[in-house]
């Protein structure tokens, strides 16, 4: 009964094309919110309480603020202005929009969630790396999937998959494995390793995310009255469909 509800209201909403947009826009911001907080969380509880390093801008920042006085969400937002604006002029307009909402969130909420301490210190870096890693994944994943980025190497990341189908997170990754590297040289090589096993781990929960995200099925439905399924198709379903003709080879 649930279930037939739904799909009730969502034929409602399809209906009237102005208020399924604004409903369809409204459903993205919320999730892409959520995920820009849960990456924030990640990476105050889990980052830097235990001084981990991290790729892209982001690791750039906290590895600046594990030496200088200065708050690592704030320098994260100053450090992609640049690649804003790069991103304003190669990527689509609302991208860019949802990308600049995105780092904004996640760029305050780090610096508030960083004093807050919401979860208790563990003394297991590796469950801190594994627990880090997840959340990360998770929201990078929600955010790219509702249509925005957290600016950085997701910038660059979405690019290539859209342009070469190289999947985000493992093509991220050979970048930030340079940047830790390098990092590894001043915090340490276990500090490194630990970077190393949450950053593969998000990017196994992301790359899974959006895949299964991006799935699509396709249907082949071989009948005598084509008009009868292209109809329920179109209408019932509301899906594309395309009539192809076609005879048996022995017949």
């Amino acid at each position: 009964m649930g279930r037939l509800s739904f799909k009730l209201f969502r034929s409602y909403l399809r209906n009237r094309p102005l208020i399924w947009r604004v409903s369809s826009q409204v459903w993205s911001i919320l999730v892409m919110t959520g995920g820009s907080l849960l990456v924030a969380l990640a990476s105050a509880e889990f980052t830097i309480p235990y001084r981990f390093i991290d790729g892209g801008i982001f690791g750039v920042a906290i590895l600046t603020s594990y030496f200088f006085p200065v708050k690592p969400g704030l320098l994260v937002l100053l450090l992609n202005v640049p690649l804003l604006f790069w991103a304003y002029r190669e990527l689509e307009k609302s991208f860019v929009v949802y990308t600049l909402y995105c780092t904004a969130l996640f760029s305050f909420a780090l610096d508030v969630l960083k004093e807050l301490h919401l979860v208790q210190r563990l003394d297991d870096l590796l469950l801190v790396s594994l627990y880090g890693g997840v959340l990360k994944g998770v929201g990078g994943a929600l955010v790219l999937w509702s249509g925005g980025s957290l600016a950085g190497l997701d910038i660059l990341g979405s690019i290539l998959r859209r342009r070469y189908g190289i999947e985000i997170g493992k093509g991220t990754f050979a970048v930030n494995l340079v940047i830790v590297s390098i990092a590894s040289l001043y915090l340490g090589v276990e500090r490194g390793m630990y970077t190393l096993v949450s950053m593969y781990v998000g990017a196994l929960v992301m790359d899974g995310l959006l895949t299964g995200f991006s799935r699509k099925k396709l249907a082949l439905v071989i009948t005598s009255n084509p008009d009868v399924a292209r109809g329920f198709v179109l209408y019932a379903l509301r899906r594309g469909a395309t009539v192809l003709e076609g005879r048996g080879a022995y017949t």
